[in-house]
């Protein structure tokens, strides 16, 4: 019983950790979306990254083992 409760224990800590690197790589993506010093094209293609790294975020949230 107590190995089950070690591997849900780990389990969670995993999820926990790929949540907030996923949340840093959303924050990171929108710094550079945010870039004025680089071209239009360039700040839509960050723009569409921040977009899509957050999308991430709010379904890792809510669903967080990856069900998608």
């Amino acid at each position: 019983f107590s190995h089950l409760y070690f591997q849900v224990e780990d389990a969670s800590k995993k999820l926990e950790l790929e949540l907030d690197l996923q949340k840093q790589i959303t924050s990171a993506a929108h710094k550079l979306a945010s870039d004025k010093s680089v071209s239009r094209f360039v700040r839509k293609q960050r723009r569409h990254s921040f977009m899509k790294a957050q999308s991430k975020v709010s379904i890792e949230d809510f669903y967080p083992y990856n069900i998608f």
